[in-house]
């Protein structure tokens, strides 16, 4: 069993909200904006190309609703690399640059396992959850699940 399994889920019953990434399986249903995207071992590889690199994928949501995004992320230990779990509210991302709201600010640059999440209130009828990869370098991502709360 992977430690995120151990460390998190989603509650039974309750419908992840996000395609293929819990655990991950392959590379689809996510986008890759300027970072190359792998898996293995149920983890999501997002190799940034500059700057920023994300996976990213458009989820229809409910205005006024609430959601917890949350997720196993770390990386690979290079000076400066970075792991961010955020989103987007509404207009449907085509850059990578970091997100309206994320969890860690400013993130997280170790490569021991992490738990980050957070809940937001939707304000608009769909986000876009963004795995960023900061300083072109490696980071990961396991068990990331979109949930209502």
């Amino acid at each position: 069993m992977s430690i995120a399994r151990r460390l998190m889920g989603v509650t039974k019953g309750v419908e992840n909200l996000l395609l293929n990434s819990d655990p991950f399986s392959g590379t689809s249903n996510w986008r890759g904006v300027n970072a190359g995207l792998s898996e293995s071992g149920g983890v999501l590889t997002v190799d940034d190309n500059g700057a920023y690199g994300a996976g990213q994928q458009a989820v229809a949501v409910t205005p006024g609703a609430s959601y917890r995004l949350s997720g196993i992320i770390y990386t690979d230990g290079t000076a400066g690399q970075v792991a961010v779990l955020g989103i987007k509210q509404g207009d449907r991302e085509t850059r990578a640059e970091l997100s309206d709201l994320q969890d860690p600010t400013p993130g997280y640059q170790g490569t021991a396992p992490f738990e980050a999440s957070f809940e937001f209130t939707a304000t608009q009828s769909f986000v876009t959850v963004k795995l960023v990869s900061v300083s072109d370098n490696n980071s990961y991502f396991e068990n990331v699940t979109l949930i209502p709360t």
